[in-house]
């Protein structure tokens, strides 16, 4: 399936060069990209990745040795916890609460200060759609290169409404173009505020992940002096469920803190009504 620059493959049926994700009886996930001639080992066999080209998304492969895995497409969620990183991603469970606290609908454009490895970028432009433009920045041109092509293999190929730049974003962040949205993902938000500002619209959000108590009130405080409104602070925590049979119970472990997430309007100055 085609958005005019974002490529997802949605046939029914397994190709070369798709990904594909292995689902075990427990749960184990197992992500591949799909080459003729190639294998995936498990203690109790292989799964030949012929096997797996031309069958229906959605099957059950059995091994030799009786181990079974569904075969389906990978989701966004799976993914992003699944691809090579050189820098830690922003997880999931994190994606909501930055998308809709943003307000992000398609054909929005929107600013990245702080690539990473290109989770959010994925989810980013899931959301602009076709008519959209994600602009990503990072520092470091090994992080923007393992994004790039993290982002390009998950949506097969060149894709066309992201933009990467590399470089220092104090010198970077400057111009005319306006964004209707912003993330900031950097160890010091403060630090570049002020240039974010000065390319974002009036009335819309900027967002700033940081994982230190200590980075939010830093990171509120620039938001207050630059006239910021609606300063919001918050934290998403995500625990799921054990349920077997008449066993239902919360389980032992769950996806606790990633990050903080503090979110601004920036609004015009103020003026006296008639």
């Amino acid at each position: 399936m085609s958005q005019g620059g974002l490529t997802l493959r949605s046939a029914d049926t397994f190709s070369e060069g798709d990904l594909c994700l292995l689902v075990d009886r427990r749960g184990r996930k197992y992500l591949l990209e799909l080459v003729q001639g190639a294998v995936f080992g498990t203690h109790t066999g292989i799964v030949r990745h012929e096997d797996l080209i031309g069958s229906a998304v959605g099957t059950w492969l059995t091994t030799a040795g009786g181990s079974s895995f569904l075969a389906i497409r990978p989701r966004p969620l799976d993914y992003v916890l699944k691809m090579r990183r050189l820098a830690q991603v922003v997880y999931p469970k994190d994606f909501g609460a930055i998308l809709w606290r943003l307000g992000i609908r398609p054909g929005f454009r929107v600013l990245e200060v702080g690539l990473g490895s290109g989770s959010l970028s994925i989810a980013l432009l899931l959301a602009v759609g076709d008519k959209g433009r994600v602009v990503s920045l990072d520092i470091r041109k090994d992080h923007a290169q393992r994004a790039i092509h993290n982002v390009s293999r998950f949506f097969d190929g060149a894709c066309e409404p992201h933009s990467v730049v590399v470089g220092d974003a104090g010198s970077c962040l400057r111009g005319s173009a306006k964004f209707d949205a912003a993330v900031v993902d950097v160890p010091e938000p403060w630090a570049v505020l002020e240039p974010v500002t000065s390319l974002l619209r009036p009335g819309c959000f900027v967002a700033c992940f940081s994982p230190s108590a200590l980075q939010v009130r830093e990171t509120a405080d620039a938001l207050e002096s630059l006239g910021y409104a609606m300063i919001d602070v918050v934290e998403v925590l995500e625990r799921s469920w054990y349920v077997r049979g008449k066993a239902v119970r919360p389980d032992h472990r769950m996806v606790a803190h990633t990050g903080f997430l503090t979110v601004g309007c920036k609004a015009r100055p103020a003026f006296m009504a008639r």
